[in-house]
């Protein structure tokens, strides 16, 4: 197989698995880039889902969405050239074939081009956004993300309303974290639009709404996970590492190397009395401090752990 494969102005690094256009090496996952390998080195050819999977996640079982959102990156970064988009072609429930241009060659003596020195962090977010209307658990978040990837950009919005304007102005974001309770609009029906407006962006809803019904509606509406806020901050912290590494967990899959009773899938409930009243101010107020202390002095709370489905 050739190294190299001339994708118009694009240029795949087979070997090294990067992505340029010209001398810049493109912002774009591993997973992404081993999707476009496979699909690049078989023009034409109709290239099953389960063929790409196990090209991208061999041994790990994700979700068929997972599939969806690279593909849509690919086609997000290879739109920069006019007709791009479209180089990548969807058979309905059978895969995926490249139409677009391709030439296959073999490295030269020309001057190489550099990749990417930040090896080991190219899966990291590059630009996050957190959508909390209140600013404690900005803050303690802002704390969390830092540690996980701090070259990360961070942006922060109270509400809804800012939230799009964010993302309409940034739209390299690779992250948003999303509170279900906003002032401005209904949680559910945010996500429901920006899955369908913004299909690379990853999505995982940060909420205190942690009740079965609740949690699975957000899945099913395009979350790749679902955090309580009542979760310590090692629950959120390996979360957020999945998250980074690109994976929708399947529902009874468990978050590795954590503890407690609610890790391996299954719903814990509090005792009564415990979870406040979301029209209670004070109460409200109280609960955001204690969160915010969760986060940042990792106490043993008792807390619902469910992430993927």
């Amino acid at each position: 197989m050739a190294r190299f494969h001339t994708l118009g102005p694009f240029r795949l690094d087979a070997e090294a698995e990067v992505l340029y256009r010209g001398k810049d090496a493109l912002t774009l996952g591993q997973r992404a880039v081993a999707l476009l390998r496979v699909l690049v080195e078989r023009p034409g050819e109709l290239i099953s889902k389960d063929a790409l999977m196990d090209a991208a996640w061999r041994g790990l079982a994700v979700e068929e969405s997972n599939l969806a959102v690279q593909i849509s990156a690919l086609r997000r970064v290879l739109g920069e050239e006019a007709g791009g988009e479209g180089w990548i072609e969807t058979l309905p429930r059978r895969g995926y074939r490249y139409v677009g241009p391709v030439i296959g060659s073999e490295p030269s003596n020309s001057t190489p081009v550099a990749a990417p020195s930040s090896a080991g962090t190219d899966q990291l977010p590059t630009k996050i956004l957190v959508v909390d209307d209140h600013a404690l658990i900005r803050e303690a978040l802002r704390g969390v993300l830092n540690e996980l990837a701090g070259r990360a950009t961070l942006l922060e919005a109270p509400d809804g309303g800012t939230a799009m304007q964010l993302i309409e102005e940034h739209r390299d974001l690779t992250l948003i974290l999303l509170d279900l309770n906003l002032p401005d609009r209904d949680g559910f029906a945010l996500l429901s639009e920006l899955r369908e407006r913004y299909p690379a962006i990853s999505i995982v809803v940060l909420s205190a709404l942690q009740d079965r019904a609740n949690v699975m509606k957000a899945l099913k509406r395009g979350a790749l996970g679902f955090i309580p806020k009542s979760a310590t901050r090692d629950v959120m912290m390996q979360a957020l590492r999945l998250v980074f590494a690109g994976e929708r967990l399947r529902r009874n899959r468990p978050v590795p190397h954590l503890s407690g009773p609610a890790h391996g899938g299954s719903f814990h409930r509090r005792p009564a009395g415990q979870i406040l009243a979301h029209n209670d101010a004070a109460d409200r107020e109280n609960r955001d401090r204690s969160v915010a202390r969760a986060y940042a002095d990792q106490p043993s709370v008792e807390a619902l752990s469910i992430f993927g489905c």
